[in-house]
């Protein structure tokens, strides 16, 4: 056992790092929730990572103000946790589809949560959210001078990796 105990740790000595980062959304009321989850074993630093919501099955929008493009409830953008990972808080127009988070420093373990609301934007249920709706939507993390992407599929969880940070 001990020598498989062994053999097992040189090995994984062995291989390169990765910054691995977790995006997920929760849907909720009167506040969504978008969730960045650093799952890898390398910090991130000087990172940018962008949510484009423009291919979503859905058609989705981030509907900060009541007066803009979403329906009945909005919610501003707000930095709910690691607002100290970023460079400058992050701001966005009502009806955007884009939102781009600049990451000074996320070691392994951190996560950063964002509250705001998004719409669907077909008519169906434009308040509510389902993961089918989130298909579509893009991630991308820069980082090192690599970029990686993920796009989401049925659920509303993506994960971007970055080798041999």
């Amino acid at each position: 056992m001990k020598i498989i105990l062994t053999a097992l740790t040189a090995l994984s000595l062995g291989l390169p790092a990765s910054a691995n980062l977790s995006i997920a959304f929760k849907e909720g009321a009167p506040k969504d929730r978008i969730v960045l989850s650093h799952l890898g074993g390398c910090p991130l630093n000087d990172a940018t990572v962008v949510i484009d919501l423009a291919d979503s099955a859905g058609q989705l929008i981030f509907d900060t103000e009541g007066t803009g493009a979403g329906v009945e409830v909005f919610q501003p953008l707000v930095v709910e946790q690691g607002a100290t990972l970023l460079a400058v808080p992050p701001s966005i127009e009502d009806g955007a589809t884009l939102l781009t988070l600049d990451v000074t420093r996320m070691a392994p373990g951190e996560v950063i949560t964002l509250s705001t609301d998004l719409d669907d934007t077909l008519g169906a249920r434009e308040i509510t959210v389902s993961g089918a709706e989130f298909s579509g939507v893009a991630v991308s993390l820069m980082h090192a001078g690599q970029t990686a992407r993920s796009v989401f599929s049925q659920t509303p969880v993506a994960t971007t990796e970055i080798a041999g940070c």
